[in-house]
């Protein structure tokens, strides 16, 4: 058994009322903190929300050019079902067919930002929840 004097008593309090002390200076910057990281939630979520209405967009963007691309292709056949037809009306297939390689190359790559963005966004997601749901 130690055996402490009274002065070494009243230090060791002293010393630990200056820690805890400390302690709660510490405990109020981490509630402000976690305060402004519930704030920051409110954004968080509505720049989720944003996210799913980008991609709600991005696939009815995807839908009707998926309907251009089978109105092309029907009037390609009926073309061919006619016979040969006249050239006039074949060039402006052929335009048609043009302009819709150009906006597929683009929505090939709008789609392949979307996707980026999006498996970029659920991997950052995923590391916080895995940190933020650690037992402190």
């Amino acid at each position: 058994m130690t055996n402490f004097t009274h002065l070494e008593m009243h230090q060791d309090h002293q010393h630990w009322l200056g820690d805890a002390s400390l302690w709660f200076d510490e405990i109020e910057l981490w509630k402000q903190g976690s305060q402004a990281a519930l704030d920051d939630l409110v954004r968080l979520e509505k720049t989720l929300r944003g996210t799913v209405q980008a991609i709600e967009r991005h696939e009815h963007a995807v839908r009707e050019h998926v309907q251009t691309i089978k109105r092309h292709e029907h009037a390609v056949g009926d073309f061919e079902k006619s016979g040969a037809g006249d050239d006039i009306h074949l060039l402006g297939l052929a335009k048609r067919h043009k302009d819709e390689s150009s906006t597929h190359a683009q929505m090939r790559q709008a789609h392949e930002r979307q996707k980026k963005a999006f498996y970029t966004l659920m991997a950052h997601w995923d590391a916080l929840l895995k940190q933020v749901a650690k037992p402190m």
